[in-house]
């Protein structure tokens, strides 16, 4: 069989799994990966569960070494390398949970770029192509808080929505536009610049 519906775990018990999708937000480009948690699985490759992407349009989305479908043990806690290979002409894209089963737990994308963790379980993450093939990573069940380092609490607001957090470093709160406009930055000690 093609596989490409994600019945790739031939095994008798029902594997955890989670397709993601890698869109433009003009509808142009699209690709899905596949990620499954099964008791057989391991970290390294398996021929069972695991699948190199086999082609790659314009647009690629994969996990670790290039994989198209990755299976994992039921007990993984580590963070996923998540890649997305972008074509140059559209710079606007969203991936998104589009078939979750069994999951049970939160899904997170951390952003290394932007330093930000976003809930794909909540909805998906809108962001603007920088280049950056490695930009992203997948954290499944508890978000780890980059910023839960002793510091000082810091309280920045934008046009009437606040953030919160602690950090030894200034932080600096930019909200933009879609096409990457600056509309307002605010720093950790609340001031305007």
């Amino acid at each position: 069989g093609k596989n490409l519906d994600g019945n790739f775990f031939r095994a008798s018990e029902v594997p955890t799994t989670v397709k993601l999708s890698l869109t433009s937000l003009d509808g142009e480009y699209y690709d899905e990966t596949l990620i499954g948690f099964h008791s057989e699985a391991t970290t390294g490759h398996d021929s069972r569960f695991d699948a190199m992407k086999l082609y790659k349009n314009e647009v690629a989305l994969y996990t670790g070494n290039e994989l198209a479908i990755n299976g994992l043990p039921l007990d993984y806690s580590g963070d996923l390398r998540l890649s997305a290979e972008l074509p140059k002409e559209s710079n606007e894209y969203q991936i998104a949970i589009i078939e979750s089963v069994e999951m049970g737990q939160p899904v997170y994308l951390y952003d290394i770029q932007l330093n930000l963790y976003h809930n794909l379980s909540e909805n998906g993450y809108a962001f603007t192509d920088s280049g950056v093939k490695e930009r992203f990573s997948l954290n499944f069940g508890e978000m780890k808080d980059p910023n839960s380092v002793s510091g000082y609490n810091w309280n920045v607001s934008v046009a009437g929505v606040e953030v919160t957090g602690v950090n030894e470093d200034k932080v600096t709160l930019e909200v933009r536009d879609l096409a990457g406009k600056l509309i307002s930055r605010v720093n950790s000690e609340g001031g305007k610049s």
